[in-house]
């Protein structure tokens, strides 16, 4: 074997040599600092206060609460109309509600007719309504009540759900 080739077979070991130890070091000191700088730059962009927000409303001057009024008065309660489908025409509904002051119904005109009339000389314009069904009433009658209480002169109309139905 030559000088050369002696030579260039000990530098050819050399690098197949490893390191002491068999592991290779990976530098972690550039992986720390990105971290960092990434941190940093969120904490900065970071809003920690919450916002403060105003809410619109439409409040008249002279709509002002009245000196006199009773601190210990009761709140209003919604008036109930029950409205109950008897077969499967549109004429097959019967309507009842909790309020003496209505007296009895047998048509959604009836509802209309006593509570235009009562609107004027018992009950305030913004008396609330709740329409109630039962599980089994149709769904034109449910409606037909919300019309008729509506053309009563009342606009705080709601519905409950039907007694005997869950809701999601």
């Amino acid at each position: 074997m030559s000088t050369v080739e002696a030579h260039r077979a000990s530098h050819t070991a050399k690098r197949r040599r490893r390191r002491p130890g068999g592991a290779i070091a990976l530098n972690l000191a550039p992986m720390i600092d990105v971290v960092f700088l990434l941190l940093i730059y969120f904490m900065l962009a970071m809003n920690f206060t919450s916002e403060e927000r105003a809410i619109q409303m439409d409040v008249a001057a002279d709509q002002q609460a009245p000196e006199s009024a009773d601190p210990f008065a009761l709140p209003e309660q919604p008036i109930m109309v029950i409205v109950r489908s008897t077969g499967d025409g549109a004429q097959d509904y019967g309507l009842s509600t909790d309020s003496p002051s209505i007296g009895a119904l047998h048509s959604f005109d009836d509802l209309a007719r006593a509570l235009n009339a009562a609107r004027t000389a018992i009950l305030d314009d913004d008396q609330r309504f709740v329409i109630a069904p039962d599980a089994s009433t149709r769904w034109e009658h449910t409606v037909a009540a919300v019309s008729a209480v509506r053309r009563g002169g009342f606009n705080r109309v709601r519905m409950a759900a039907p007694e005997g139905v869950a809701l999601r």
